[in-house]
This record gives C-alpha cells, structure tokens and sequence, in this order.
C-alpha cells in the first residue's frame, strides 16, 4: 500500500502527511490490515484524495509482488494443525458462516472523528482503510513453505525500516560528501554529535541526534532525523523521499527537470533488492553455520581457508561485502528495469555464479590495448586460459573458420541475450561477430559486471560492459578505462613483485584487513625502491 501511484510516486503520500505536521501508521489484525493517518482537520481532505487514490490505481509491478509474495505467505500461513486465532475468530465473529465471511470482507472506507476514536486527540479526524485478508484462505496456501520463510515474514518490517534507514544515511553521506549541501552550514552541540542544519527557504530546521565526522571528509549519521518547523513543532523523518524533498530548496545546485524523481525512483528500486539481498541472508547466515559446525572449523574464515582455494575464499568474503556496497552510493542496489529474478541470478549478494560466452570478433574490426611485455591479445588469452582457449579454437574450426582471423570476445549471459543479438544482428549477419562459443562459470564481484572465474587454479578478473541502469548511470567500459586498465595492473603487478613487498606481503596475509597506514605507505615505498634501483616507471607514457 506504500508502493504509490501513477499520480503520487513513492513516498510522496508519507511526504505529504509529514509536510502538514501529520502522523501516519497502520496495524494488522487477524483478517484485516488498517492504515491511518492523524492530520489536522482542514487536510482531511488531502487525505481521502491520497487514500482514494492509492486504493483504486495502487502500482504493482511484478518485482513489487514478488518482494511482498513470501511476506503475504508468512502471515497467512499457520502451522499445520493449529490455528492461533480460531478462538479470536469465534468471539469476534462468531461461527466463521459463509454469509458472515462474505458481509465481513467487504472493502470499506471509514472516517471517524476524535468522539468516535478515544485514543486520538481532540478533534483530530482519521482516515482508517481497510483491506481485508480474508478468512477462509489458509487451504489455499502453499503447506510446503519452509519454517525460515516463515521468520523473514515476520521480521519484514524490519528488513523495510533498516533498509529506508540505510537509504536516508547513503543519501546524506553523498549529498555532504559532494557539497551538494554545505557542511559548513551545520551548527554542532558541544558534545560534536548533535547537530542542526537550517533550511532557509522553508524557515525549518533539521535536527541530527547522532552525525559523525567519517573517513575523507564525509559525514556519517547514526541517529534519528527530525524536522523542526516555526512553531517548535518537530516530526520525525523516515523516509528518504521525504527527506530529499525537504532539503530539495536548499542543494547547492538545482536538479535538472525530473532529475530528483529519477533519483527518488532509484532510491526505491535500491531499497527493494536490499530487502531481498538480506532476506536472502538470513537463511544463507543458518546454512553457512551448519556447515561451519559440521565441519568443526574455528569460524567463518577458518572454514573458507580448509575448504576454498585462497582466490575464491577472497571472492566469497568480496560477494559478502556485497551487501553494504559503496557507502557514497545512495543508489547501491538500484538495476532499474531489471527482474527480481534477474537481481538475484546475476548479483554477488545472492552468491550467484554467471556463465560469460566467449564469441569470435574479426580481428581486423577490432583495437586492442596491451602493454609490450604482455605480448598479443591472442597469446595472452592462451597463455590465461588455455582449456578455454582450446575450446574456443575448436569451435571456430567446426564452422571452417581460421582462428588467426578471429579474437576471443568475452560476452555476459544478461547482456548477450538482452543486448548482442539484438543490437549487433547486423554484423551477426555479415560475418563480423560469431555469437556462439565456449562458456566459463564465473563469480560476479561487487562491482557487479567484474567477473572471477570459478576455476580451481587462480584466473585473471574479467570486466564486462553491461547496459543495466545500475547506481544511477549506464554501465559500459569507457576508452579511457580501456587504456588504463594495462598500466595499472602493470603498476600493481610491480609492486607485489619487487623484494621490499615480501615481508609486508607476509603481514598482509596473516592480517586481512591492514591498517590503512600501512596501506598508504606502499606506494611511496615502492617509488623510492623504484628511484634508488633506476627501475622503470610502469606509468610513464601516459
């Protein structure tokens, strides 16, 4: 019910009630869902065209039902034998006949004023909707759902609070990170943790219980958000679309046309996949320890360590991180367009694992970027992956064609079938691109499009283009990245050869995470390694 409409996106029906000072909630019972908002009684009439509103054109998309589909199960389900509320049932209602069933479940929309609401303050009206459930469902449901689906449902709203939370704290570490609102503005208590920001325009204030200064200048917020209005009057703020249309007046620059709805849209999209990253967690959190325990490892790291080779322990604990992201990201989990299925087919945070397609391009349709010492695009291939290699060779045999006159293409399964054969038919049809090929099972890292392939000895990454709208912008391999990429792994492959690097390249591994000192101290020491042995500057010609 909170998803919006084609008239009020999402969140604006939140924002709306928080402008006007108002207050909104709702609570479930056994067969019916209440939502209600406390305004003041000139706005009820905003109210009933919100409510009107959402209760005739409320937007479900498919990734919405899907996100909600193992909630609604949780909730209806009982266990099997025992219904919780069966005496409830019989006291409010009576026997549960079909007539009553059917008089009770009809949608209704009641306003009441504080006379007939004792719990409400004087003379503030409620808009109360209900939707309900229905009683006689439960032999509809699916016996078969597992108890762990049963716990995510009841914890989802949960998973929605932490994730608007995590959203509103991304989206004000950017916003102060990029001085799209001044920091300097900011007037701190004398504890350094409280803090206020006036908005100007709107002559209100936010109020900061818990900002704290982070790493690179940025501002992190650990506490709750409040707007203070002229009267002294205070609301509190959960809702990132609420917050950014309240700061919207003072950012330093003005959003282009449609610009923040796009924003506010991703923000939504990020939030749905970061509830379902860690639903997904919580039961992957129960598996990982009964393996654990059956493994009588010392702990999570323990057990990657006796049970994975190091390449792919290191890319398991990347996909972990996968869940937090970039914290300058307000957008972090955001793939506008994209299937819920898809999200968790192709996403680190679902531990997936992605066949790439290795096509044929014509050599001659084709630049290739390398450094000298790395030889050709074709030797350096064979010489990466040689079972693949073979492969790939063989195939283009089996079609009569020379392979000295094709290069390997790497090509993601999502962008092949949703992009390639659509977009390059033409050079399909003409002979320039062979589609077809030998595949390799890879894991996606973070960044999503950055693939580790599944092999038992260690392979090079292999970074894809991919045109999802991901974190806010299209994803492709600019002409500078192409040309960069070379020289800097040429830079880090200098550094981790040269003699100083082995006794720091012991403490590294003893101790996963090194202090950033130590960290930022290695490339001054490898310019003066590199300068007192007149080595060569892996980045001189660019």
């Amino acid at each position: 019910m909170f998803k919006g409409t084609k008239k009020h996106p999402p969140c604006k029906f939140s924002a709306t009630v928080a402008e006007i000072g108002g207050e909104e909630n709702a609570f479930t019972s056994s067969d019916y869902t209440a939502y209600y908002q406390t305004v003041t009684p000139e706005t009820l009439g905003t109210m009933m065209e919100f409510e009107a509103d959402r209760m005739r054109h409320l937007v479900l998309t498919d990734a919405v039902i899907a996100s909600e589909h193992d909630v609604a199960r949780g909730r209806c389900r009982r266990p099997s034998g025992v219904d919780r509320n069966a005496s409830r049932r019989r006291t409010e209602f009576g026997e549960a006949t079909p007539a009553r069933v059917a008089r009770h479940n009809a949608a209704r929309l009641d306003v009441a004023h504080s006379s007939d609401r004792k719990d409400l303050p004087l003379g503030a009206p409620t808009v109360t909707a209900t939707r309900p459930t229905g009683l006689a469902g439960d032999s509809m449901m699916d016996k078969t759902i597992s108890s762990a689906t049963d716990a995510v449902g009841d914890n989802n709203q949960a998973f929605s609070t932490n994730a608007a939370r995590n959203a509103i704290n991304r989206l004000l570490r950017c916003i102060f990170a990029e001085r799209i609102l001044g920091p300097s503005a900011l007037l701190w208590a004398r504890d350094h943790r409280q803090a206020w920001f006036p908005l100007w325009p709107s002559r209100r204030v936010l109020q900061f219980s818990d900002l704290r200064t982070a790493p690179a200048g940025t501002l992190r917020n650990r506490g709750a958000i409040e707007v203070l209005d002229g009267t002294g009057a205070s609301h509190r703020n959960n809702c990132p679309a609420a917050l950014m249309r309240e700061i919207a007046p003072c950012l330093a620059r003005k959003p282009a046309p449609d610009a923040m709805e796009d924003l506010l849209l991703d923000v939504d999209e990020s939030m749905r996949n970061d509830i379902l990253a860690r639903r997904h967690r919580q039961s992957g959190n129960a598996e990982l320890r009964e393996k654990i325990a059956e493994s009588d490892a010392s702990g999570f790291l323990g057990y990657l360590e006796a049970n994975l080779p190091p390449h792919l322990a290191a890319m398991t604990l990347d996909q972990w991180g996968a869940y937090e992201g970039n914290p300058l990201y307000p957008t972090w989990k955001a793939k506008s367009g994209l299937p819920t299925a898809d999200v968790i087919a192709f996403s680190p945070a679902f531990g997936a694992r992605v066949s790439l397609r290795i096509a044929a391009l014509r050599k001659y349709s084709v630049y290739a970027e390398t450094l000298p010492h790395a030889g050709s695009y074709s030797e350096w291939s064979s010489q990466k992956f040689p079972d693949l290699w073979l492969d790939w060779v063989e195939g283009l045999k089996a079609r009569n064609q020379s392979p000295k006159s094709w290069l390997p293409f790497t090509i993601h399964a999502w962008h092949l079938k949703n992009f390639v054969r659509r977009e390059f038919a033409a050079e399909s049809a003409s002979g320039i691109l062979h589609p077809d090929g030998a595949e390799i099972v890879t894991l996606p890292s973070i960044s999503f499009r950055t693939m580790l392939p599944e092999t038992t000895e260690p392979r090079p990454f292999i970074k894809l283009p991919v045109p999802i709208w991901m974190t806010s912008t299209q994803r492709n391999l600019s002409a500078k990245a192409v040309h960069m990429g070379p020289r800097l792994s040429a830079l880090i492959s200098g550094i981790l050869s040269e003699a100083f690097w082995v006794e720091e390249h012991k403490a590294f591994l003893e101790r996963p995470w090194p202090t950033r000192s130590v960290l930022r101290s290695l490339p001054e020491r490898f310019r003066d390694y590199r300068v007192e042995h007149q080595l060569p500057n892996p980045l001189a010609d660019t």
